[in-house]
């Protein structure tokens, strides 16, 4: 009887530490996301002439601990890809984060698929990200970017692959 209980206590206990252990790997990984974005300035362009500061743009968000329903849509730390606006989509891009250099690989016809859908892949310093099609998320930006307020769409969201 007593190498029953104590079996079923070890078993119990092994139990436990096995199931447990995923949890803290995620409760521990990164908080880390970016968007790749397509903005708008929020100044409208006088008789359909836009200078490069007034035409829609690319740009990446970096949000240092990740985005809660909560929290302002202003990203840690934002750049400018490209101005004016390129398309993501069959596209590898690159720049700084920070002191980070970024790279991008989106995949050809990425902007054709469902929400929530693989579509590439992202690296900022040594980290690794896996990229989702968005499309939806509203993210305001400016300031740091040398303008006034801009209004983004999440063209995809890149989650961080670090645990």
């Amino acid at each position: 009887m007593l190498l029953q209980s104590t079996l079923s206590l070890a078993l119990l206990l092994f139990s436990t530490a096995t199931t447990a252990a995923p949890v803290d790997a995620i409760a521990m990984g990164s908080k880390h996301n970016l968007y790749l974005m397509t903005c708008k300035p929020s100044r409208d362009c006088l008789l359909i002439i836009c200078g490069p500061d007034k035409s829609p743009y690319t740009a990446v968000g970096y949000f240092a601990n990740g985005v809660s329903s909560g929290q302002s849509k202003r990203p840690t730390s934002t750049t400018v890809i490209s101005n004016p606006a390129t398309s993501w989509d069959g596209a590898t891009k690159s720049g700084t984060i920070g002191a980070n250099a970024f790279t991008s690989t989106i995949d050809a016809g990425a902007s054709a698929l469902a929400k929530g859908a693989i579509a590439g892949n992202a690296t900022m310093g040594t980290e690794e990200f896996a990229c989702f099609r968005d499309g939806q998320a509203k993210i305001s930006v400016g300031g740091d970017l040398g303008d006034d307020d801009s209004s983004c769409t999440a063209d995809y969201w890149c989650a961080s692959t670090q645990v």
